[in-house]
């Protein structure tokens, strides 16, 4: 059972085109290319893209909301990997949470 389908999501909601052409393109290049994807920096940014794609239709069913993206442009800049603060970076969410939290 997809995330979609578990969110109740239509084809056409925010995201949803986006996320399954990169899965496609994922599954693509590990099974008919026999890419190994683990070593593919453009694998690793499309897998980012997944999360955030599903982080924020998690966020709205768990909060009972129908629209409004929940990322901060700081917090996707961390978590994309935009933000230069090193050559890897990736946040974790929750963390981002935490100490945002205890910064305020």
């Amino acid at each position: 059972m997809t995330f979609r389908t578990i969110a109740r999501l239509q084809p056409d909601a925010w995201g949803m085109g986006e996320h399954e052409q990169l899965l496609k393109m994922i599954e693509l290049a590990g099974s008919f290319d026999q890419l190994d994807l683990t070593n593919f920096a453009w694998a690793e940014m499309a897998f980012r893209r997944i999360q955030v794609i599903d982080w924020v239709h998690h966020e709205r069913v768990r909060d009972g909301e129908t629209s409004g993206d929940r990322l901060s442009p700081e917090e996707w800049a961390a978590f994309s990997g935009t933000a230069r603060a090193g050559d890897t970076l990736m946040v974790c969410l929750q963390l981002l949470s935490h100490v945002k939290s205890q910064v305020e």
